[in-house]
């Protein structure tokens, strides 16, 4: 697996500001109307990825992980803040990852869901 660890803040909108095997440690973005994390899930090659994501604060954003639950992807999200957007309840979703050349489509987001390692209740604000 490929680890790599990262500590930024991001203030822009791009779709997706990381899609690697990853750690994100104390992350800031603002205003990013994407994802913080998106695993790939329409490349040519589909393995498994795995991400941690820890002490991030999302402000006016989007989802802080995208996983292909169907790939075996997860998720693991510790000591995650927001401004309300996201919710605490879609701060990870999952998606049907698919062949190379089509869209994954979105299954649902949540703790509820196995590949998403949180809790709703554990988000705080910042």
């Amino acid at each position: 697996m490929v680890a790599e660890r990262l500590s930024s803040r991001i203030s822009s909108r791009p779709p997706t500001v990381i899609s690697v095997n990853s750690r994100v440690d104390y992350f800031l973005t603002q205003n990013v109307k994407g994802k913080l994390y998106r695993s790939c899930g329409n490349c040519s090659k589909s393995y498994t990825r795995s991400v941690v994501i820890d002490n991030v604060c999302l402000k006016n954003g989007g989802e802080a992980a995208g996983i292909n639950s169907n790939f075996g992807d997860t998720a693991t999200l510790t000591n995650i803040k927001t401004s309300g957007k996201p919710t605490s309840a879609n701060v990870c979703c999952t998606y049907k990852g698919v062949a190379s050349g089509s869209e994954p489509s979105k299954i649902g987001c949540g703790d509820s869901f196995s590949a998403c390692n949180y809790k709703a209740s554990s988000v705080g604000s910042c």
